[in-house]
C-alpha cells in the first residue's frame, strides 16, 4: 500500500547463496520443512574422491545474507508482481528496469532494458526504445508487449498495487481504466516490438525513473490470465529479464532464486540464493560473529562497535541516505501548540545523537525536500538549531497560555511512537524523550506494533508524535524523497488521501505544485524555498539525522563495494559479485 511507502516496516530476511563451480552440486530448491528458522540449508556434501582419480574440488561453501529492508514481510515474501515488498527484490533484478541506476544507487537516470528515450515538445508523451539482446530466463526475447501489459497490469484496479496507482494515474485514458470503462490505458501504447510510449494528462517536470520501478511481466505467458492470477503468480510464471529469477516460494519464510543464464550484462557470478527469515537481529548479528551469515543491511548503529573488531567481516556505507523525521499530528483540533513543537525542535541535540548513537554514521538536513542546487541554508528558517534554555521558555510560556502539558486528545498522557523493533531504536527513542523532559515536556517514548501503524496513524488519528522516515538528499523528481505536488499537498491529506498528518493549506498547496511542475528554474527554486520556510516554520515535521545503511559483509564475498578506502560505497549490482 502506499503508505507503506513513507511509514516503512522492519523486515529481516536472509539470503543462502551458491557460488558458480565447476560441476557444482545443485542447491535444494526449496528449504527443508524441519529447519530451524535461524540456520541456512546445510550444502550437500561433494562425492569423496576415489584412489584412482585426483580429487574432485568441492564448491564453494553456501554464502548466508542477512537483510533487512523497510517492508512488512507479508509483502516482501510474497506478491513479487511488485504490488508489494519492492525493497526486497530490487537487489535481485537490479539494474533491469526500464531506466537504471548506477552500482552504488545515486546517480539515476541511466539506460537499463531502454537504450534511449525521448520526450516530446509537449512534455505529454515520452517514446523508450528498447534494447533488443533482453531475453527472459526462458530464453524468449522481450519486447515491447511486455511493458505494455506490466503497466496495465499494476494499473488494473483490482490487482491493488497502490505505489504503481498513484506514479501512473496522469497516464491518459487512467479514470476510465479504474472505472473499468476501458480494458487498457489509452496512454501506454506500443509502436513495434522494441518501442512503446506513454503519454500523460498534464505536462509536467518529470524524469523517466519516476516511473521505470516496476518489474517486467511476461506477456506472452500471462495474456490470458485472470487478475486473481496474476496476484497469485505461478512459480513457473515468475520468469525475470533481470539477474535472478524465482524457484521457489512459501510466503512469509523464503523464496529462492537462481540466476538467469540470458541476462543481458551476463549471468551472476553467485549461481543461487534463498532469501530467509531471521527472527531478530541478535540472531542475525550472532551468525554474522560466527560466519554462518556474510551479510547484513542496515546494520544496527550499536552492533558496529563490537563488529570493527572483528577481522572477517567489512562495513561500507550505502551512497544513498535515509532522512528520519517527527511527523507530528496536525489534524484539526489535534495537534500540539506550535510553541511545543518549536520547543521539541530546539531542545533536541542532534549532533551529539549522531556523535553517540548514530556512531557519526550521519549529519543534520535542513528540510523535508532537498534538491540538488537549491540554496537552503540561511534561506529558510534552521530547524536544528539546538537551545535548551529557549526551549524552556517555549514550554513555560506554551503552559501559560493554557496548554496542560497532554496529548491530541487534551487529556492523554503525551506519547512519543516509534515502530522500529530494534535495540537500537528504543536507545534513541529513550534518549530523544529525556531531551524533551530537560524542557519541561513530560513524555514517554512508545513502541507502536507494526500492525497497527495505519489504524493509529491514518484512520484514527489518535497520536501525538510519530517517529519514521523517509527524507531523500535527492531531487525533487526522485520518488523516495516523497514528491511535493503530493506529500503535504491537500489531495494528499486524510481523509481524501494517504497523508496522515490532515495538513491542508491552500498557500502551500500552490508552492507545492509550482516546485514539482514548474518548467521556469527560478520559479521552482523561490516555491521550495517558500515550502521549506512553511514547513520549519510551523514544525509539521521535524527534520531530525540522516544516516546511510550500513552493509556489513564477510570478506568472502567479493566486489562488494565501489571504490576503496574511505570512499567505498555498497555496490547494488549484486550479479557483479562473488566468492573467494
Amino acid at each position: 500500500m502506499k503508505r507503506y511507502a513513507t511509514f516503512a516496516l522492519l523486515v529481516i530476511l536472509a539470503m543462502l547463496f551458491v557460488a558458480c563451480a565447476p560441476q557444482p552440486t545443485a542447491a535444494p530448491t526449496q528449504p527443508p520443512a524441519t529447519a530451524a528458522p535461524t540456520k541456512a540449508p546445510e550444502p550437500t556434501k561433494p562425492p569423496a574422491p576415489t584412489n584412482t582419480t585426483a580429487p574432485t574440488k568441492a564448491p564453494a561453501a553456501p554464502v548466508a545474507m542477512t537483510w533487512s529492508r523497510a517492508e512488512p514481510c507479508e509483502g516482501a515474501c510474497g506478491n513479487a508482481n511488485l504490488s508489494a515488498g519492492g525493497y526486497v527484490f530490487f537487489y535481485a533484478q537490479n539494474p533491469a528496469f526500464l531506466t537504471a541506476c548506477d552500482e552504488t544507487g545515486a546517480k539515476c537516470n541511466l539506460p537499463g532494458l531502454a537504450e534511449k528515450w525521448e520526450e516530446s515538445t509537449d512534455h505529454l508523451t515520452w517514446t523508450f526504445h528498447l534494447r533488443k539482446d533482453v531475453k527472459w530466463s526462458d530464453g524468449t526475447p522481450s519486447t515491447a508487449d511486455d511493458h505494455v501489459f506490466t503497466i496495465n497490469v499494476v494499473s488494473n484496479p483490482d490487482f491493488k498495487a497502490a505505489t504503481f496507482l498513484g506514479i501512473f494515474a496522469d497516464i491518459q485514458g487512467f479514470k476510465d481504466y479504474q472505472d473499468k470503462k476501458a480494458d487498457s490505458l489509452a496512454g501506454v501504447k506500443k509502436v513495434d516490438d522494441y518501442t512503446f510510449t506513454i503519454t500523460w494528462t498534464t505536462p509536467k517536470r518529470r524524469t523517466p525513473y519516476e516511473f521505470s520501478g516496476y518489474f517486467l511481466l511476461p506477456y506472452a505467458r500471462m495474456k490470458g490470465q485472470t487478475v486473481a492470477q496474476w496476484i497469485d503468480q505461478k512459480i513457473e510464471d515468475r520468469i525475470s529479464v533481470g539477474p535472478y529469477y524465482f524457484t521457489d516460494i512459501k510466503y512469509g519464510e523464503y523464496y529462492a532464486m537462481k540466476a538467469n543464464p540470458n541476462f543481458y550484462l551476463g549471468k551472476a557470478k553467485i549461481d543461487q540464493f534463498v532469501y530467509k527469515a531471521i527472527p531478530n537481529w541478535a540472531v542475525a548479528i550472532a551468525g554474522l560473529k560466527s560466519g554462518e551469515v556474510d551479510a547484513v543491511d542496515v546494520t544496527p548503529l550499536n552492533e558496529v562497535p563490537g563488529l570493527r573488531q572483528v577481522s572477517s567481516v567489512a562495513m561500507y556505507p550505502d551512497a544513498v541516505a535515509r532522512g528520519y523525521m517527527f511527523w507530528f499530528n496536525v489534524r484539526e483540533g489535534r495537534s500540539l501548540p506550535l510553541k511545543v513543537r518549536q520547543a521539541m525542535s530546539l531542545a533536541l541535540d542532534r549532533q551529539t545523537i549522531i556523535d553517540t548513537l548514530w556512531e557519526g554514521y550521519g549529519w543534520t538536513f535542513p528540510c523535508v525536500f532537498q534538491p540538488q542546487g537549491v540554496k537552503l541554508a540561511g534561506v529558510i528558517p534552521d530547524a536544528n538549531q539546538f537551545d535548551l534554555a529557549k526551549a524552556k521558555q517555549l514550554v513555560s510560556e506554551a503552559k501559560a497560555e493554557g496548554w496542560n502539558g497532554k496529548g491530541w486528545d487534551g487529556k492523554s498522557d503525551l506519547v512519543l511512537q516509534y515502530y522500529y523493533t530494534t535495540e537500537f531504536a528504543k536507545q534513541l527513542m529513550t534518549a530523544t524523550a529525556d531531551m524533551w523532559k530537560a524542557a519541561g515536556i513530560d513524555i514517554t517514548a512508545q513502541l507502536l506494533p507494526t500492525d497497527k501503524v495505519v489504524q493509529v496513524f491514518y484512520d484514527k488519528g489518535e497520536y501525538d508524535i510519530l517517529y519514521g522516515c523517509c527524507a531523500d538528499p535527492g531531487t525533487l523528481e526522485h520518488p523516495a524523497a516523497g514528491a511535493p505536488d503530493t506529500l503535504y499537498s491537500c489531495a494528499c491529506a486524510y481523509p481524501a488521501g494517504w497523508c496522515g498528518q490532515g495538513l491542508c493549506n491552500a498557500d502551500l498547496d500552490k508552492n507545492l505544485t509550482i516546485a514539482s511542475s514548474s518548467f521556469d528554474r527560478a520559479a521552482e527554486v523561490k516555491a521550495l524555498q517558500d515550502v521549506c520556510t512553511f514547513l520549519n516554520s510551523n514544525m509539521i515535521t521535524m527534520p531530525t539525522w540522516m544516516s546511510p545503511g550500513i552493509w556489513t559483509v564477510n570478506k568472502r564475498l567479493q566486489n562488494t563495494a565501489v571504490g576503496t578506502g574511505d570512499a567505498a560505497r555498497f555496490n547494488k549490482y549484486l550479479f557483479t559479485w562473488s566468492v573467494k
